[in-house]
């Protein structure tokens, strides 16, 4: 290719400035444009710095026509301001719908935005601890973690609160969620950017950060922001795209002479004027803020007649934007873009702005800069086709598309896009909407007065974009109202991954059922997710005008074909240009024909449909013909009814209020109450304490009041003592109204009896059901977990052989399982396999020696001959629905109270293999089935032996799996264990709730001193004088004395043949 052609083609014409370029310096700056008005901004910017005092001055209108260069200037504000050392703020006011809650979020998304090697959030806060004699240092603070983070953040607050008392009483958590954001800690990065948000954060999570309240309103937090930030340095707060909200509800609040407005006019009016409420409250809720607001002049007028807001005072009078009104501004636009470019190929022009003639910037004067780059595009393209790079002004060589058409086809034939979506690849699918939207543009010409833009870059607080594409189409005759089309593909199959991508989508895209000019389409080919809150979002994106929309292949295969031509940068992609506009490929497409209706159409867009009453198929797809289609695509479900879920999921608008448990009395002369937020269960309970101290009571009072609230509860018995709830014996004696027949008439007991076939048995499966299902990273989880379970109960150590045979057991379960049998997979047909000495488990071996395969079966052999009851199969199979007594194991009215009792189960490596396979099930459960309330407890006594500190049995990894899965899952998991020092306390990282009672033994106390030194408490003098029943509750930064409780149910040592029995009496 020609290297002048090549430049060219490189030069960058992008007429429309997106938001996200104020952030960004650019090449193509020109001072001469828009000097005056620069120049009044300079001014406006050096004369913060010498505020007399913290009031913020008033703000600065920057007035305009589209494309007259009002977000070019916002850019030069923001490196201006950046270089007098103040903070700049953008807020992005697109798809506004509440102003509070956009300003407050661009606060956030700006403080993340690097100046230099840093985030401004990092430079405010190294500012605010300077300012501290003896505060933290920021690196510090970022790798503190509770509670040792309160105290450091609290050394923070106290230093400045010394010299701002008020101010720091007022804003202390505002400051907190900012040491949090800064976190090296993900999690803690996400309490810190939900409380920011204005989002509640759960009471154990107040809790834990020490924030005084859990949430706060938007305007409050900014009010925060502000404060801090004055103490630094002057702010520049910019505020952009506010065009489109005010034109669309201006036109829609309109009332005709003489008539009552309606309600929807009514909003609209709301709207404008909530808007303007909000300019005119920025000046005195902020400090040493100058607001800088971008906008038409049109859009200035209406927030002035439409609104009693007083924004004339809290305004100076605006900087008003021109067009250019001579050639050598306009022709200095355009050399910059080239000079670049042509440095870079190599290449020497004619002139400058070669091939852009003199007359062609002569013709140009008193254009806004938009109009002239658009030229400047369409004379590119014009090259591309003809393969040359003529001048303008002279004849243009027509442009040939006779061969694309058939390249098009070619490329649909051949294209594969089944492997982008088997691997849910969301970048890919990404470039496919894009290439649409671009192809929409052009295969849909607007006339002179409107512009069709495309936003394709969208600030996300996760690792992924809230929106793949934003269509949106300005009507500058009607003071650039505008209408948006906003896509993402969601092929997301993991529920969470769904859930959190697509309320993202909906919050990004502003889209409401009374914004009629604002929609959303997600794109989806999987089946829809059938978890509740899945369900419930899906109804909620309808309900506010989206859609969710499956493309079928044929589809996708068009899109990634014109992705192959349109990527290309030689003279067929021009020619498809072309084609574009005649052919229509994009537009004829089923899943495009409401997006052309909607944007394109010359006349207005109608009302909204209301959404549908009726359920479609449980998938989005065209086949089925019963399925209601409204003219924005196939319909939605509703919100699922409580009747339509699952038995072991409850639909979120059903959930319970959090209720308080009975933990005891304070330990003073006038003992008050003790109480404990169920909520805070999910976050785990370890009750420590020697023998005789009371651990066991204070436990099962925990879990009685649960069972009584109706929340089952799972109790894995070493002693026999728990099986005592199942004895007939206890009701003798009681009447009606005692408090002990009230808990018996409420739960369902059942006895399980593993290796006893004379109580009640309950097989296991080697494997967790649906194995084959989950995805690589879990499967290989499953079969590690597995195989060390077995390795355990065959005493396999960690020496070179055993961990050979530890590997060929892996393997073996692998081979096995993905062979499409993983449910019925047994110890017998593991020996088979072994033995066989399968290449498909050889080959993947070889450096094994083969000695170690025919020993292994050997063992494994041996092992099902001396274990047989263990390893057999029962009538009842394992299952978390079973234990937890859910959906067709459920007993009507009545509330499961489950006990295993593993005294049949032999030696400890036989009990921790049985243990080990109880866990992966559980924590099957906890993935497939999240809740947001809680929803059972389970208790393992004697929980050191399962989660040791100087060992690694095969039930330490997924009961520390648990520990972190079960929360989203509503599980709370108790750990009980009479020896405290041999317990991994690495755990209490996810475990919240600590109850320390009786200790004596030196080694125990020592262990314990780390989890008590933040809470002041001298372990080795207070722990070994607590009397039966006295606890300390450690919360994450306090030691609360407390006098546990009682529970109801006496228990006492049960023998093997009493377990049996009882086992046998209340079988289900």
């Amino acid at each position: 290719m020609d290297a002048t052609l090549s430049a060219l083609i490189d030069a960058n014409f992008e007429w429309t400035a997106h938001i996200d370029s104020i952030w960004r310096d650019t090449d193509s700056d020109i001072p001469e444009l828009q000097r005056d008005s620069r120049r009044q901004l300079e001014i406006r910017l050096s004369e913060l710095r010498r505020l007399q005092s913290s009031g913020s001055p008033l703000g600065l209108p920057i007035l305009g026509e589209g494309g007259a260069g009002k977000t070019h200037l916002l850019s030069m504000a923001r490196k201006e301001s950046l270089k007098h050392g103040h903070f700049f703020v953008l807020a992005d006011m697109t798809d506004i719908r509440e102003f509070w809650e956009t300003i407050c979020s661009g606060y956030i998304r700006s403080l993340d935005q690097k100046v230099g090697n840093a985030t401004q959030a990092t430079r405010l806060l190294s500012k605010l601890t300077e300012r501290v004699k003896g505060a933290p240092a920021v690196e510090e603070l970022a790798s503190a973690r509770p509670p040792r983070l309160i105290n450091r953040c609290n050394l923070l607050i106290q230093g400045l609160g010394a010299e701002h008392r008020g101010e720091m009483r007022e804003h202390q958590d505002v400051l907190r969620a900012l040491v949090l954001l800064a976190s090296n800690d993900f999690d803690i990065q996400d309490r810190g950017q939900q409380w920011l948000q204005g989002l509640p954060i759960s009471e154990d999570e107040t809790f834990r950060h020490g924030f005084s309240q859990s949430q706060k309103r938007p305007e409050q937090i900014v009010r925060g922001l502000s404060w801090l930030m004055s103490l630094v340095a002057p702010t520049v707060l910019a505020l952009d795209q506010l065009d489109a909200i005010v034109a669309e509800h201006n036109l829609a609040s309109a009332v005709e002479a003489g008539a009552e407005p309606t309600a929807r006019q009514q909003a609209s009016l709301g709207i404008i004027q909530g808007l303007a409420g909000g300019l005119s409250a920025l000046r005195d809720l902020t400090r040493s803020t100058l607001t800088v607001l971008s906008c038409l002049e049109g859009t200035w007028a209406v927030l002035k007649v439409r609104t009693n807001a007083t924004i004339l005072g809290r305004f100076e009078a605006p900087i008003i934007l021109q067009p250019a009104q001579d050639a050598a501004s306009i022709r200095n636009l355009i050399e910059l873009r080239l000079a670049r470019t042509y440095e870079q190929n190599g290449v020497k022009p004619p002139y400058p702005a070669y091939p852009f003639a003199e007359s062609f910037f002569k013709d140009r004067i008193g254009l806004l800069p938009r109009e002239v780059l658009k030229a400047c595009r369409e004379h590119q393209l014009a090259c591309m086709a003809a393969g040359q790079v003529t001048e303008t002004g002279q004849r243009p060589t027509p442009i040939v598309t006779d061969d694309v058409q058939r390249q098009f086809d070619d490329l649909v034939a051949s294209a594969n896009v089944t492997g982008m979506l088997d691997r849910q690849d969301e970048e890919a699918l990404d470039k496919l909407i894009e290439i649409a939207c671009e192809a929409l543009v052009e295969e849909n010409p607007l006339p002179e007065h409107m512009d069709a833009l495309l936003d394709k870059d969208f600030v996300g607080t996760g690792s992924f974009e809230p929106l793949h594409a934003r269509l949106r189409v300005v009507d500058h005759s009607a003071g650039d109202r505008e209408r948006h089309y906003a896509f993402r593909f969601l092929e997301k199959t993991h529920h969470i991954a769904f859930q959190s991508r697509l309320k993202a989508a909906m919050t990004s895209a502003g889209i409401d059922h009374d914004l009629e000019f604002r929609r959303l389409k997600i794109l989806r080919t999987a089946p829809r997710p059938t978890s509740a809150l899945s369900i419930t979002l899906m109804g909620e994106l309808e309900q506010r005008g989206g859609t969710l929309f499956a493309p079928t292949e044929s589809e996708l295969k068009v899109l990634a074909a014109l992705h192959d031509l349109l990527g290309r940068r030689d003279r067929l992609a021009a020619q498809t240009t072309a084609w574009l506009r005649t052919a229509r490929p994009v537009s004829n497409l089923e899943l495009f024909r409401d997006v052309v209706e909607f944007l394109f159409a010359a006349a207005p867009p109608g009302p909204r449909p209301t959404p549908p009453q009726s359920q479609p198929s449980p998938n989005p797809t065209r086949a089925n013909p019963t399925q209601k289609v409204t003219e924005t695509g196939p319909s939605l479900p509703p919100p699922a009814k409580e009747e339509d879920l699952p038995k072991t999921v409850k639909a979120p608008a059903d959930l319970r209020s959090p209720v308080q448990i009975r933990i005891g009395t304070t330990r003073a002369l006038t003992p008050l109450p003790v109480n404990l937020d169920t909520e805070h269960l999910k976050r785990h309970v370890a009750v420590l304490g020697g023998s005789g101290s009371g651990k066991t009571t204070l436990a099962l009072s925990i879990l009685e009041q649960l069972l009584l609230q109706g929340t089952p509860v799972l109790l894995i018995d070493r002693k026999g003592d728990l099986c005592r709830y199942a004895d007939p014996e206890l009701r003798k004696g009681l009447s009606p109204d005692d408090p002990l027949a009230k808990l018996l008439d409420a739960i369902d007991v059942a006895v399980f009896t593993p290796g006893q076939s004379r109580g009640r048995g309950l097989g296991i499966a080697l494997l967790p059901p649906g194995v084959e299902h989950l995805d690589e990273s879990e499967r290989n989880d499953a079969y590690r977990d597995a195989a060390a379970g077995l390795g355990a109960m065959l005493r396999l150590k960690d020496t070179q052989p055993d961990q050979a045979k530890q590997a060929i057991i892996m393997q073996g379960l692998r081979v096995l399982a993905e062979s499409g049998n993983a449910a019925n997979i047994s110890v017998n047909n593991l020996v088979e396999f072994i033995a066989s000495e399968d290449p498909a488990l050889l080959e993947p071996l070889s450096h094994v020696d083969p000695k170690h395969f025919k020993k292994l079966a050997e063992h494994l052999q041996t092992t099902v001959h001396m274990r047989g009851e263990l390893l057999a199969k029962a009538k009842d199979t394992l299952s978390a629905e079973l234990l937890f007594g859910l959906g067709s194991h459920a007993t009507a009215g009545k509330t499961r109270l489950t006990i295993i009792s593993t005294k049949f189960l032999g030696d400890d490596a036989a009990i921790l293999f049985w243990v080990s396979q109880l866990l992966l099930e559980l924590n099957r459960f906890a993935s497939r089935t999240p809740s947001p309330t809680l929803q059972a407890a389970v208790m393992f006594d004697e929980a050191d032996i399962y989660l040791p500190a100087t060992s690694k049995p095969p039930t330490k990894t997924p009961l520390e799996s648990l520990l972190k899965r079960a929360r989203s899952a509503g599980i709370s998991v108790m750990l009980a264990t009479q020896s405290p020092g041999d317990l991994d306390y690495k755990c209490r990282e996810n475990v919240r709730n600590w109850f320390v009672g009786l200790v004596k033994e030196t080694r125990a106390l020592e262990k314990l001193k780390p989890l008590l030194s933040e809470s002041k408490l001298d372990a080795t003098a207070v722990l070994p004088k607590q009397k039966v029943g006295q606890f300390f509750m450690l919360s994450e930064n306090a030691a609360a004395p407390v006098l546990a409780q009682r529970n109801l149910v006496e228990t006492r040592q049960l023998s093997e043949p009493e377990i049996a029995a009882l086992a046998n009496v209340n079988k289900v």
